[in-house]
């Protein structure tokens, strides 16, 4: 039976991104072996999560879409934390999400404060950042996508660059010096050891 992961994610961006990530966390930090099917992503934008039911509403559907499939599957919702606390918010939507969907696994990662903070780690792995050093605190850095355009050619633009550099930054090295990154790797693996052993079972 194969394992599949549904992404619920906030912007553009990483509807277009998301399944280059997981795949590229999964091989390099589970299993290279094993196929890890990334179902499309489904868009929630963060304005939405604070309001009643849509989360819930999403969830929901998560979680019918992987079994309509027919495989083991896990739900990964991915959000930026911006200006709020990733240690205190994550766990509260953690729990709305399990309080709709209790038997499937679930993960809240919040990227602190960017998804694009895991670039700005590994910025000298990005050929369109030119070997630029990475900034020293990279999840403390507010705007990332500002800092990015600053040291590009061209202004950075989720949905036109977030897939690209996506497929090169350096996972070692992000996972290494930003947490939200290395709780990623950390909650990935751990629901697809869970799913494998399911799907063993």
């Amino acid at each position: 039976m194969s394992l599949v992961i549904q992404p619920i994610v906030e912007g553009q961006g990483e509807v277009l991104a998301a399944r280059d990530l997981i795949t590229r966390v999964a091989q390099t930090f589970w299993n290279p072996e094993i196929y890890v099917d990334v179902l499309q992503p489904m868009l929630l934008p963060r304005t939405k999560v604070e309001i009643a039911s849509e989360l819930e509403r999403k969830i929901e559907l998560a979680r019918r879409k992987i079994r309509s499939s027919g495989s083991k599957g896990g739900i990964l919702v991915l959000f930026d934390s911006d200006d709020d606390c990733p240690a205190t918010l994550a766990p509260k939507i953690l729990k709305r999400a399990k309080d709709v969907c209790s038997d499937l696994p679930i993960s809240v990662v919040m990227a602190h404060r960017e998804y694009e903070a895991w670039f700005i780690a590994s910025a000298s792995s990005i050929r369109a950042l030119n070997n630029v050093t990475p900034h020293p605190n990279p999840e403390e850095k507010r705007d990332a996508k500002q800092w990015l355009s600053e040291r590009m050619l061209v202004e950075y633009d989720p949905v036109q660059h977030q897939t690209s550099f996506t497929v090169q930054f350096d996972l070692d090295v992000a996972r290494a010096t930003t947490r939200s990154f290395k709780k990623l790797c950390s909650d990935l693996t751990q629901m697809l050891n869970e799913l494998s052993a399911h799907s063993l079972s």
